[in-house]
């Protein structure tokens, strides 16, 4: 989902996901997308249609918030693994950083904004979203690979839902 999925995730989105590695000239990011990134605080806007999508603006604030707090932590986690690494990353250690690292990520994504229950508006959409974004992030676990592809983005689909449902953090 990032969901840099985020998201996500949620991103968590990604979007979805984003490392940096590199040596002191040049930094090299992997980013694959889950839906996911970040946003914080609630509007105030209790019950209201958030003005940028489907779902009320504070329930979209807190899965927003969820996003991009499992985005720092992703990005943190990127920034360890690849820690003294120079060039682009092998296959093999960006397959590894993908089920190790960015699945995880997304899971604690999905996870976090299922937790928040559902909204009084777009509760369908939302689970839609939900459960799409499963579908990716349980084909991901099967091939990991599938998140550092840079020709594709298996999140594409996930990232238009959730910012239709304006969550833009857990669409990036």
């Amino acid at each position: 989902m990032k969901l840099k999925i985020t998201t996500a995730v949620l991103v968590v989105s990604a979007g979805l996901l984003a490392a940096g590695c590199g040596d002191d000239d040049e930094t090299t990011t992997i980013t694959t997308t889950s839906g996911a990134s970040g946003a914080s605080g609630a509007s105030g806007a209790s019950g209201e249609q958030g003005a940028q999508g489907l779902l009320p603006a504070d329930f979209a604030a807190d899965a927003d918030a969820v996003c991009k707090a499992d985005d720092a932590k992703l990005d943190a986690a990127g920034q360890k693994f690849f820690a003294g690494a120079t060039g682009k990353p092998s296959k093999a250690d960006q397959a590894k950083f993908a089920a190790e690292v960015i699945i995880p990520n997304i899971q604690g994504q999905i996870d976090g904004i299922r937790a928040l229950g559902d909204p009084e508006e777009g509760a369908e959409e939302l689970q839609t979203f939900l459960d799409d974004a499963q579908s990716v992030l349980d084909e991901a676990e099967q091939d990991p690979s599938i998140l550092t592809d840079e020709s594709s983005d298996p999140f594409a689909d996930v990232e238009k839902q959730a910012r239709e449902l304006g969550l833009t953090e857990c669409a990036n």
